[in-house]
């Protein structure tokens, strides 16, 4: 509880306007030139419905919303179930 007391009656300096508005100078992101140097990296070839579209009415159920087929750079063809939860890899194999 000493540690939030102390803490809580440190005062917390604000920027220095200078010509720039205040809100901008609180919410600038510090990594932001370091990101525009980045080099990008291709690793998708492409992005493809899936042969198993559109989804039958039993998975619909589970929540699948629809299937996708990626195929990268190093390991070919990879199959992605996309659902209310999120997406996740499948071991399914379009031929």
């Amino acid at each position: 509880m000493q540690i939030i007391e102390k803490e809580s009656k440190k005062e917390i300096p604000l920027p220095q306007k200078n010509g720039n508005s205040l809100f901008k100078d609180l919410f600038k992101n510090p990594i932001e030139k370091e990101m525009n140097k980045v080099n990008y990296v291709k690793c998708v070839e492409n992005i493809q419905f899936s042969l198993f579209n559109p989804v039958p009415s039993y998975r619909r159920l589970v929540g699948d919303l629809f299937y996708l087929v990626v195929k990268t750079i190093d390991s070919g063809d990879i199959g992605i179930t996309c659902c209310v939860n999120g997406f996740f890899r499948n071991d399914s194999v379009e031929k």
